[in-house]
């Protein structure tokens, strides 16, 4: 999972334009992008997509357990289920409601309780990756522009990739970046998230989606420097040896396998 697309579920006339995209996948967003007189004929939409459409797989983002929506999103769900790649649950703060979906979940970290709960979650048998959501958890713990605010959740998402990785989980997917025409601004936030352990982002628009997926995208020179250090490591029987000036041990032969092993 690199680029997850998201889609107003209200918005039904972007759906087939979004399959058309080279999102990794689609998300139907029944949450925050549809006001509540408008879920009913939401869930109507997908529903019908979902019929038509037997061949497109996406995930669905469902309401929180809080909300008066989340029963009849379920039921949904239930009618779906050959369509769904899983769903994408809001603040999820608690492993007992991730485990009693019958899905495979994509958890959004929106909330200090579900920071403090990240061991706890990260244990859930259907969990499929972390996520966080990043504009409301900045609000729950009020946190303001600047330096401070950024320490605070890169600190979080350290946490996030640590604790994938412990428990063989997918890395984490970072979460929306608002301003959707700042290309620039958010190329530099992918590749902050890449070098940090993140296997991909949100996108609400579709020309992030091209962003996300060149970032992930390896390039003709780190893959030829995999090749070499492979071939090498074979000559020298995985001991020990230079190239190009620096040393190459055992970390760095895994390293060049395993990006070779992401083709």
């Amino acid at each position: 999972m690199k680029s997850l697309l998201f889609v107003p579920a209200s918005r039904e006339d972007r759906f087939k334009k979004a399959f058309s995209t080279k999102a990794s996948s689609i998300i139907f967003d029944l949450e925050d992008t549809v006001n509540e007189a408008g879920k009913s004929k939401a869930r109507e939409n997908i529903e019908r997509f979902a019929r038509d459409n037997k061949d497109e797989k996406f995930f669905v983002r469902i309401n929180s357990f809080e909300s008066s929506s989340h029963k009849d999103d379920l039921k949904l769900l239930d009618s779906i289920k050959p369509s769904l790649k899983g769903i994408m649950l809001p603040k999820a703060d608690n492993k007992d409601e991730i485990e009693s979906l019958e899905y495979k979940v994509l958890a959004l970290i929106e909330s200090a309780l579900a920071v403090y709960s990240l061991e706890s979650l990260i244990r859930a048998r259907n969990l499929l990756a972390l996520s966080i959501g990043l504009l409301d958890l900045s609000l729950d713990l009020s946190l303001e522009e600047g330096c401070g605010k950024d320490f605070i959740l890169d600190s979080i998402k350290v946490k996030m990739v640590v604790l994938s990785k412990a428990f063989n989980l997918a890395k984490p997917i970072n979460g929306v970046y608002a301003r959707f025409d700042d290309k620039t601004g958010f190329k530099k936030e992918c590749d902050k998230v890449r070098s940090m352990g993140f296997g991909g982002a949100l996108c609400i628009h579709p020309m992030q989606v091209e962003i996300v997926n060149d970032t992930y995208l390896r390039g003709a020179k780190e893959l030829a420097w995999a090749k070499e250090i492979v071939r090498l490591a074979e000559l020298h029987d995985n001991s020990v040896f230079s190239f190009e000036g620096a040393m190459i041990d055992l970390p760095v032969i895994l390293r060049a396998k395993a990006l070779l092993g992401e083709l």
